[in-house]
């Protein structure tokens, strides 16, 4: 496998995309801050442009880099639930992550409803690896055809992708479970809004709230 990882990490890092586990899903993976690396994503999924991809990240100091804060209750959410299967939807951060102050091709490739990023610290063990030997946080849209449902192990991911010449490299792993995909909550105002209820329940956000 540690073979496998340095040769996806390579692929990764010239823009190719990568179909690898997550915590929840099989994610499609490119580097996130690469905007001809993420237009290939909605090729290959065949997925219109006008839906929103999430990114993950390994370490704190990379989420620093992308948001412009993190909000008390953003910190209450990441402590409790960091690393897992929470996605949380911040106010982006200009500068050299996406190219300037002003929405750029990067960011708009990303979301193109505004200046917010989805962003979920992985717990998963692979994606952690990957991200923190690239240096660089990568896209974890879920892994499926537009229009079909995730895909939830590598046969399914064979039969959608396997053809496919934009996905450079499939990661296998026996041990994943059938799963829901990431709870997705937005505090890009500062405010707590669940936008997707999945394997974290609503009760155990409210919670905190």
């Amino acid at each position: 496998m540690d073979s496998k990882i340095k040769d996806v990490v390579s692929a990764l890092k010239a823009g190719n995309l990568i179909i690898f586990p997550t915590e929840t899903l099989y994610g499609i993976g490119a580097n996130a801050l690469n905007e001809e690396a993420v237009r290939k994503i909605f090729t290959v999924k065949k997925r219109p442009e006008s839906k929103p991809i999430l990114i993950l990240i390994s370490e704190i100091e990379m989420l620093n880099k992308l948001v412009l804060e993190i909000p008390k209750i953003a910190r209450d959410l990441i402590y409790k639930f960091w690393p897992g299967p929470l996605t949380i939807i911040f106010s982006a951060k200009g500068g050299s992550a996406f190219g300037g102050k002003n929405k750029t091709g990067l960011l708009n490739a990303l979301n193109p409803y505004g200046n917010t990023v989805a962003i979920r610290m992985t717990s998963s063990k692979t994606a952690q690896k990957i991200i923190t030997l690239c240096g660089f946080p990568i896209t974890a849209t879920s892994a499926n055809l537009n229009g079909k449902e995730a895909i939830k192990n590598y046969k399914e991911a064979m039969e959608q992708f396997g053809n496919s010449s934009l996905i450079r490299y499939m990661i296998e792993d026996e041990n994943m479970k059938d799963s829901k995909p990431s709870t997705i909550i937005d505090v890009s105002d500062g405010n707590l809004k669940i936008v997707r209820e999945g394997v974290i329940e609503e009760r155990e956000i409210r919670f905190l709230s």
